[in-house]
């Protein structure tokens, strides 16, 4: 599953992906690579788009919740 597939699917669900933007895409990026056996760490995206991780994981867990990841 791409990342555009993941904010495409969300935003079907209702959830603000346009509010934000950054960090949607961020956990987006993160469960995009998780699913592919990547392995992007959340700190690592953290860190390169200048955001907390404790933000990340809170989009993180919205993406999977509303999505059924």
């Amino acid at each position: 599953m791409k990342e555009e597939d993941i904010l495409e699917k969300a935003k079907a669900k209702g959830l603000p992906t346009e509010k934000n933007q950054l960090t949607w895409k961020a956990a987006a990026i993160y469960l995009a690579s998780k699913y592919s056996g990547e392995q992007t760490s959340i700190r690592a995206l953290a860190d390169k788009f200048g955001l907390t991780e404790v933000t990340i994981k809170n989009r993180v867990k919205e993406l999977v919740s509303a999505l059924r990841l």
